[in-house]
C-alpha cells in the first residue's frame, strides 16, 4: 500500500552528536546556510521518523503501516485524528525508544517537524 512519498533524509552537521555511519553529513553546511535568505532552524532529534496520514502510521518505509510496540501511543493518537487528516501528512520524530542519544525529561514522545499536503 505505498500511498505516498516518504520524507527525505535530513542531513546532519559535521558536529552533530550521535551520528552513525549511515547518516548523511553536510560538510558544506556553512556555505549552504549563507546562501539562504530566510532560514528556520530546528534541532534534529534522534528517534524514528514517523508519518501519520489517513491511511495509518508509517515508519521510514511507507510500504505498510507500522505495528511496532514503540509506536503504540502514536497509533492511539492517530485513531483520534485520522478522519480529519484528508490529504495532510504529518511527519515527526518518535522518541519513545532510545536510539543513539538518550533524552531525559522529554515533554512528549513525538515531535512534529513537517506537514505536507499529499
Amino acid at each position: 500500500m505505498n500511498t505516498q512519498r516518504k520524507y527525505g533524509r535530513t542531513w546532519h552537521y559535521p558536529f552533530s552528536p550521535g551520528t552513525t555511519s549511515d547518516d548523511r553529513i553536510n560538510t558544506d553546511y556553512w556555505q549552504d546556510l549563507q546562501a539562504i535568505t530566510q532560514l528556520v532552524h530546528t534541532e534534529k532529534l534522534d528517534g524514528e521518523n514517523n508519518c501519520l496520514n489517513r491511511y495509518g502510521v508509517f515508519a521510514r518505509s511507507h510500504a505498510t503501516p507500522t505495528q511496532s510496540a514503540w509506536t503504540y501511543k502514536i497509533r492511539q493518537r492517530w485513531q483520534l485524528l485520522k478522519n480529519d487528516l484528508g490529504d495532510l501528512e504529518l511527519f515527526g520524530e518518535n522518541l519513545y525508544a532510545v536510539h543513539s542519544i538518550e533524552y531525559r525529561a522529554l515533554e512528549q514522545d513525538f515531535y512534529l517537524f513537517a506537514v505536507r499536503c499529499g
